[in-house]
């Protein structure tokens, strides 16, 4: 079996937006700073994403596409990737996501990911959850979910007082039937500001994978991105085969008893 797998990077982002020209130019050239393999967008608030609107918003090394248009001005989903490093094997589009099943060009490693953006009025709350339910039975490959949950797991994830322990519990409760684990981020506390003077903040951008994916990827991890439009912080999930050791040098006793010790080492010092 070909085990060599390459590390890429999962960019995504709600951009909020993206009917306007400059402000497409603005969000490409972001995503072209991050360098990522494959991106994902949410709320682009497109009813219609052709190639020429595609290539309008995304660096040309990302040429291969899905989107799920928005309901009228409301929501809207782009998943993107490189030909050169992923093929599409299948896509699939539920309620709040897109789904992609990928196969690399370079080894035999398939994956699936699934971009998400769950609705900002809680109403529909429970109809979401059931939807990446769903979509989860449909998984057979390693699992990655990403996106805008618009949704909190802990009161650390915002900056007052005002938490839902039932959303979050009900939350909460989903990943564990799912058994995700999350990709905890490593570089701030909050994904979404909503810009007022004192501003309420809050972790409304995750990434979870399955146990099959983790013993894929074991070194991933979730860092964020430079944001210069929308109140939401991109995030990026570095996807890596291996798990980075550390260059310190421990001398084991043991070693000392061993009579040709010295007489190896002595020379190289």
């Amino acid at each position: 079996m070909n085990r060599s797998y390459h590390n890429f990077v999962v960019l995504s982002w709600n951009v909020r937006g993206l009917g306007q020209s400059d402000k497409r130019v603005v969000v490409k050239d972001n995503i072209d700073k991050n360098h990522p393999q494959l991106v994902c967008l949410q709320e682009t608030k497109l009813n219609v994403v052709d190639s020429f609107c595609f290539r309008s918003f995304m660096p040309p090394n990302l040429d291969a596409f899905r989107a799920k248009p928005a309901n009228d001005t409301r929501g809207g989903l782009v998943t993107a990737w490189c030909s050169s490093l992923f093929t599409l094997v299948h896509h699939d589009f539920s309620a709040y996501t897109i789904t992609v099943v990928l196969h690399s060009t370079t080894s035999d490693l398939r994956l699936t990911l699934t971009n998400v953006y769950g609705p900002a009025d809680h109403a529909f709350t429970d109809q979401f959850l059931s939807d990446l339910s769903n979509v989860a039975s449909t998984i057979n490959d390693p699992w990655i979910i990403i996106g805008d949950f618009n949704l909190t797991r802990a009161p650390s994830d915002k900056n007052t007082t005002s938490f839902n322990s039932s959303l979050a519990s009900r939350f909460n409760q989903m990943i564990d039937d799912l058994q995700l684990i999350e990709l905890p981020l490593l570089d701030r506390l909050f994904t979404w500001t909503n810009k007022r003077a004192e501003p309420t903040l809050a972790r409304l951008d995750r990434a979870f994978f399955t146990t099959e994916f983790g013993n894929v990827f074991p070194g991933s991890t979730l860092t964020s991105g430079h944001h210069p439009t929308s109140d939401h912080t991109p995030i990026l999930a570095s996807i890596q085969t291996n798990i980075p050791k550390p260059s310190i040098f421990r001398l084991e006793r043991s070693w000392l008893l061993d009579p040709s010790f010295l007489h190896s080492v002595l020379p190289s010092w």
